[in-house]
């Protein structure tokens, strides 16, 4: 069936609704002919004749959800991907969890939605180069976790293109990579140090590590784009259970707001912003007296002083075509990107999201005075 087909189909709205909630990617909800372009690669490799005849080969077939989900989600990534979320893991966040976790010598990570490896691996490589004597006789965890079992076989396999490698500088390529023909296996050293399993963020409640103990540290980058508001705020609160008091969630350039993280306090370092969680102070509580008189409970008098909940909670505006602008920078098409911002900045010249946005892209492209402007 070609994508016209599946859209005039009468159970392709059904189809469509069990894929959205058995994956999470909100992100096709109003992208109909995007998800059916993908959806018809999956039912001419099966030869189905029609959406409910491959409806029923994925309620029946496990493996095929996972094989839709290769489709329909960008594995695209690349080695010290967002250089200053690094230089925030040197500087910043590894060394306080060193101080924090003294006592238990333990370090615990995980990498969540980690496609191919290269997120946990470029943290093996940055705690092996830079932090190797602070955590001799430690034990570190370094997990991947993610819904494509083809991403996770590539990941363990350890082998990449000279693309993925491309913000690698040479001395680091030298140290941990050999070259093979086009392309380049990872030390084994690096290999050993990350485990990868299968985990679903937006239906899996299970704890994705087998000894099921807290994280000091989740890194979740530009996997959060595919979700709708509600969800990533559900999956903010798993983060939260999941991680030890003082410890680090670390989302993607596309994936912050004011409330998408509620519970979390948000910590900006130079050009990098990082969410903590942070326990509340413990509070004595309060000496108690014997009451001279009865207890009398007199009724709520509203104050004139109290805003509405509606004035303290009001949402922002919402910007058409914001959300495409920013993932489509994120997932490498710069120039469409850049080309919505600038319709966006033309409506509205102040609108924070596009000038957020077009400064990556013109950061990516080496325009550093141009991008500082944008963020100004």
């Amino acid at each position: 069936m070609n994508p016209p087909q599946i859209l005039a189909d009468s159970s392709y709205p059904v189809l469509k609704k069990y894929v959205l909630e058995h994956t999470g990617l909100d992100y096709y909800a109003p992208r109909d002919e995007d998800f059916a372009a993908r959806m018809s690669r999956r039912l001419a490799a099966l030869r189905a004749r029609n959406c409910s005849e491959y409806l029923r080969r994925l309620r029946n077939d496990s493996i095929e959800i996972d094989a839709l989900v290769g489709e329909l989600t960008i594995g695209e990534t690349y080695f010290f991907r967002q250089n200053e979320h690094f230089d925030l893991l040197r500087t910043v966040i590894v060394p306080d969890l060193l101080r924090a976790n003294a006592e238990t010598r333990e370090l615990r990570i995980w990498s969540a939605g980690c496609a191919t490896g290269a997120e946990p691996y470029s943290v093996a490589i940055l705690l092996a180069q830079d932090f190797a004597g602070a955590l001799q006789d430690w034990r570190v965890v370094l997990l991947g976790t993610d819904i494509n079992p083809g991403f996770l076989a590539q990941a363990r396999e350890g082998r990449f293109s000279r693309w993925a490698l491309r913000d690698v500088p040479e001395n680091v390529l030298s140290a941990w990579f050999q070259r093979d023909g086009k392309q380049w296996i990872l030390d084994p050293a690096i290999r050993d140090a990350v485990s990868f399993r299968y985990h679903n963020l937006t239906e899996d409640l299970s704890h994705p590590s087998p000894d099921g103990l807290p994280f000091d540290l989740i890194l979740c980058r530009n996997v959060m784009i595919y979700f709708s508001a509600d969800r990533i705020r559900r999956l903010g609160a798993r983060f939260h259970e999941l991680l030890r008091p003082g410890g680090w969630l670390l989302p993607g350039h596309a994936e912050y707001g004011l409330d998408a993280f509620p519970q979390f306090t948000l910590v900006r370092e130079a050009s990098a912003t990082v969410y903590r969680r942070i326990p509340p102070p413990e509070i004595p509580p309060p000496p108690v007296f014997e009451p001279p008189f009865p207890d009398i409970t007199l009724p709520a008098v509203p104050s004139v002083f109290s805003p509405q909940k509606s004035e303290l909670h009001r949402p922002p505006p919402t910007v058409e075509d914001a959300d495409d602008a920013r993932i489509l920078a994120d997932t490498g098409h710069w120039d469409d990107a850049a080309a919505i911002c600038e319709r966006i900045l033309e409506r509205d010249s102040l609108n924070p999201t596009a000038h957020f946005t077009l400064a990556l892209v013109l950061a990516h492209r080496g325009l550093a005075d141009e991008a500082m402007k944008q963020l100004r």
